[in-house]
């Protein structure tokens, strides 16, 4: 398969709005999300490895690791490999940035060297945690592929956004007159 994986080391930064200075000119609201987009690229440029920007659909995912505050952890002899987490350090970063934000930052900063154009992307999943033992450098890993949407088991169409039943995928249309035919049998049992 020609994925394309790579993690860009840094603290990933939210892509916020931009403020108009005047003459036309917009500026990004945060100082930090140029750097960061710019070390995205550099890392997605050393993973393509010289390679095109891909063409047709294609489907990200990205895990963002975010820094943990030093209140998170425990201080002196309890500390011995720097992550003995308090007990009541939370597992999941749920404070900002948003991660919609962190998604929008890396998705234009992969613009024109992953693919020609963002709207080839069709499908994202993002999600953001703290770092961990396992993933202590903050940043945020990505895998690209190409999106391969199975066919609906009962017409045939692609399913980007399918649900999953016992007989395979169905398409939204497909599992919205499922769904009506399930509530229409719930309504002749009663």
């Amino acid at each position: 398969m020609d994925e394309i994986v790579f993690f860009a080391e840094g603290v990933p930064a939210p892509q916020g709005s931009k403020t108009h200075v005047g003459g036309g000119r917009l500026v990004e609201s945060s100082r930090r999300v140029g750097p960061w987009r710019d070390t995205v690229r550099a890392a997605a440029i050393r993973a393509l490895g010289g390679r095109p920007p891909r063409t047709g659909p294609l489907e990200v995912w990205l895990r963002f690791i975010m820094p943990r505050p030093k209140s998170h952890l425990r201080r002196g002899r309890a500390q011995t490999d720097g992550w003995r987490l308090l007990p009541f350090a939370p597992r999941q970063h749920t404070g900002k940035p948003d991660v919609d934000k962190l998604v929008r930052a890396v998705l234009d900063a992969l613009t024109g060297a992953c693919w020609c154009d963002d709207a080839q992307v069709v499908a994202v999943h993002g999600e953001k945690g703290y770092a961990y033992r396992g993933a202590p450098t903050p940043g945020v890993y990505v895998i690209i592929r190409p999106a391969v949407a199975l066919p609906c088991v009962d017409c045939g169409r692609s399913t980007y956004g399918y649900t999953q039943t016992a007989d395979g995928p169905l398409c939204a249309d497909c599992a919205l007159g499922d769904e009506l035919a399930d509530e229409d049998e719930d309504d002749e049992e009663s």
